[in-house]
């Protein structure tokens, strides 16, 4: 299928937003995770979800696609508390 490339013509009428990524199947909670099992977010990005800015929500995302990815790999699970680097290096898993 062909991509065609659309030229914006005019403004938004309304700013973009970044949705929540809760699939309601919370579990923080379980035995000292600090990953939730369902949308793959750090507890504190789900507490802070409201109060970050769009380009914070937008990391927070980020965040939640590499932790999936190292639990895809075997590297990580729910409780493994590892720091962002905050550089968009990643993770440093090593901690």
């Amino acid at each position: 299928m062909p991509r065609f490339q659309v030229k914006q013509t005019e403004p938004l009428k309304k700013p973009c937003r970044v949705k929540s990524p809760c699939v309601g199947v919370c579990s923080t909670s379980t035995v000292s995770s600090v990953w939730c099992c369902g949308c793959n977010r750090h507890y504190l990005d789900i507490i802070r979800w409201n109060q970050y800015t769009q380009t914070e929500k937008i990391e927070a995302m980020w965040r939640a696609v590499e932790h999936r990815k190292l639990k895809t790999e075997g590297k990580v699970d729910d409780h493994s508390k590892y720091s962002y680097t905050g550089d968009n290096k990643g993770f440093n898993i090593n901690d």
